[in-house]
C-alpha cells in the first residue's frame, strides 16, 4: 500500500503545481501553500443553501456581524465576556465564503464561548505570505471589536483553507490549536516544529480521506498531539453535530481542561456517541471514538472506562471485519488512482462515460458506495486540473474532452461552464463564451473578481452583457 501512495503522489503533486500556478498569484516568491484540493468539486450553490437542522439545547445566536470592507465576517457570544475575554477561532474557507462558515458554526460557537471570525478574503491558490497577512489583518481588526484571550488562539479551514490553517499553526506561535477538514499539512516530511493540538476531519467520502490517514498516522508516529476525526460526508465543512465533538476536543485540551463541570459534560457527550454508535452497529466508528476520548481526558478526566470499551470493541468479530473492508477499500482506491490518473490521457469519451455510470450506479455495499463516491470526487478534481492545464498549453481539443468528463461527473458544478467559456474565447466565439458564463452564475459560480481578472475575457470588456455578469 505504501509504495503505490510513492507512485501515484508525486504525480499528483506535479498537477497539483500547475493549478495553483494558474491561480494568478505568482508574484511572491516565497513557498506557495499547497492547495491540493483546487475545491473545483465543492458545489458552491448546494453549499450555500444547505439547510441547518435547529439546535434545540443552544439558546438563539446573536447575529452574524461583518467587519469593515467586509474583509471577514464575525461572531460574538451572546453571554457575558471571561475576564480574560473570548476564546477565538479564525477560519478559512477555501472560497472566500465567510458568511458561509459562520452562519454553520455560529450556534457550537454560542454553546461552547468561542468568538469566530471567518475571511472574506482567503481563496486557494494563494501564498503562505498571503495567507499570514490574512490572518494578521483579521486578528489586528477584530481585537476593536470583541474582547478576546490571545492566549487561545484556533485556526480552522477546510480543503485549502486547512491548508492555511495549518501554515498559519506553523507559523504563528500564538496559535494553540489547529482544525483542517479535506486537507492535511501543506508538507510532511519531518515532525512539524510547533506545539498546537491538531484535529484533523474528513468524510469517508472524500477523495482526500487518505491524504487524512496518512498525515493522522505520521504526526501519532512522531508524538504531535493530532486527532482524526472520520464522518459520514464527502469534501465539504464537517456538518455541526460531527464538529461540535470537535469543539469538545479543543476546549478540553486548551481551554476548559480544570472545569470540572464542562469536563462532565464531554464525558458524556464521548460516551453517548459511542453507545449511538455500537447501536447502529458501527463497531469501527465506536472504536475511533473511544481511542480519540482516551487522548482527549487523558490527565484531565477518568479514561478508564473509555479503555475498557476500546479493549471489548477491538476484540469483538464486527469490529475486525469492518476494519478489514475498510483498509482493503483504501488500497483499492489506490490502484483505481493510478488507472484513472493514466486514463486521462490514454482512454476516449466513450470509455469515460461508462465508467462514470458506473461510478454512479448505486451500491447496497457501503464500502463500495464511499470507494465510488471519492473516486467521482478524485476524478472531478483532475479533470478540473487536466482541463486548466490544456488551457494553457492552448490543447483545446484535449481541454474540450477533459471538460466533458468533468460536467458528466458534476454537472451542478460551475467550473465547467467557466472552463469552457475560456476555451470559447480562445476559439474566437465570444457569444458562446458570454452563454457557458452566464451559465456559470446559474450554477452558483460567485468569484467575481476572479472572472473580472481573467485575461482570456478582456474583449468581452466593452459589452454590456459581460458588465451585467459582474453586478449580478
Amino acid at each position: 500500500m505504501k509504495k503505490l501512495l510513492f507512485l501515484i503522489f508525486p504525480v499528483i503533486l506535479v498537477l497539483i503545481a500547475i493549478a495553483c500556478n494558474n491561480s494568478g498569484n505568482q508574484s511572491d516568491d516565497k513557498k506557495t501553500i499547497d492547495t491540493s484540493i483546487i475545491a473545483p468539486t465543492d458545489t458552491a450553490a448546494v453549499e450555500i443553501n444547505e439547510t441547518i437542522a435547529p439546535d434545540n439545547t443552544v439558546a438563539p445566536a446573536a447575529p452574524v456581524k461583518k467587519a469593515p470592507a467586509r474583509a471577514f465576517e464575525y461572531f460574538v457570544p451572546t453571554a457575558t465576556t471571561p475576564s480574560a475575554g473570548w476564546p477565538v477561532i479564525f477560519a478559512f474557507d477555501p472560497h472566500a465564503r465567510g458568511s458561509l462558515v459562520i452562519n454553520k458554526y455560529k450556534k457550537l460557537a454560542e454553546e461552547f464561548g468561542f468568538v469566530l471570525v471567518a475571511s472574506n478574503r482567503s481563496r486557494n491558490g494563494q501564498t503562505l505570505s498571503e495567507g499570514l497577512d490574512i490572518y494578521q489583518q483579521m486578528l489586528r481588526e477584530v481585537q476593536p471589536l470583541a474582547r478576546i484571550d490571545m492566549q487561545h488562539i484556533v485556526a480552522m479551514g477546510f480543503s485549502g483553507g486547512a491548508r492555511v490553517a495549518v501554515s498559519v499553526g506553523l507559523e504563528q506561535q500564538d496559535v494553540v490549536a489547529v482544525v483542517g477538514a479535506g486537507a492535511g499539512f501543506p508538507e510532511l516530511q519531518q515532525k512539524p516544529d510547533a506545539a498546537f493540538y491538531y484535529v484533523g476531519m474528513a468524510g469517508y467520502e472524500d477523495f482526500n480521506l487518505n491524504e487524512l490517514i496518512n498525515n493522522d498516522r505520521f504526526l501519532t508516529r512522531n508524538g504531535f498531539r493530532n486527532q482524526l476525526i472520520i464522518f459520514e460526508g464527502d469534501h465539504n465543512w464537517p456538518p455541526i453535530d460531527v464538529m461540535r465533538e470537535t469543539f469538545y476536543a479543543i476546549s478540553l485540551m486548551e481551554i476548559r481542561e480544570g472545569d470540572v463541570a464542562f469536563i462532565e459534560k464531554a464525558t458524556e457527550f464521548y460516551q453517548n456517541k459511542i453507545d449511538s454508535q455500537l447501536g447502529n452497529n458501527q463497531y469501527f466508528d465506536a472504536a475511533e471514538t473511544a481511542q480519540r476520548a482516551i487522548a482527549v481526558f487523558d490527565g484531565i478526566g477518568n479514561v478508564a472506562n473509555f479503555k475498557k470499551q476500546l479493549s471489548t470493541i477491538r476484540t469483538n468479530a464486527a469490529y475486525k471485519k469492518q476494519l478489514g473492508l475498510m483498509v482493503r477499500s483504501l488500497e483499492k482506491e489506490i490502484g483505481m488512482q493510478n488507472n484513472f490518473l493514466k486514463a486521462f490521457t490514454e482512454k476516449e469519451r466513450d470509455w469515460w462515460n461508462q465508467e462514470i455510470r458506473n461510478l454512479k450506479q448505486t451500491s447496497d455495499d457501503v464500502y463500495t458506495r464511499r470507494l465510488h463516491n471519492r473516486m467521482l470526487g478524485f476524478n472531478g478534481l483532475l479533470s478540473y486540473m487536466f482541463a486548466r492545464q490544456a488551457i494553457e498549453e492552448n490543447d483545446l481539443a484535449q481541454a474540450e474532452k477533459t471538460i466533458e468528463i468533468y460536467r458528466s461527473i458534476e454537472p451542478l458544478n460551475p467550473e465547467h461552464a467557466y472552463l469552457e467559456a475560456i476555451v470559447k474565447m480562445k476559439q474566437n466565439q465570444p457569444q458562446l463564451a458570454i452563454e457557458y458564463l452566464q451559465q456559470a452564475r446559474i450554477l452558483g459560480f460567485s468569484d467575481l473578481e476572479r472572472l473580472s481578472a481573467e485575461t482570456a475575457f478582456e474583449p468581452l470588456h466593452h459589452r454590456a452583457d459581460y458588465r451585467d455578469l459582474l453586478r449580478q
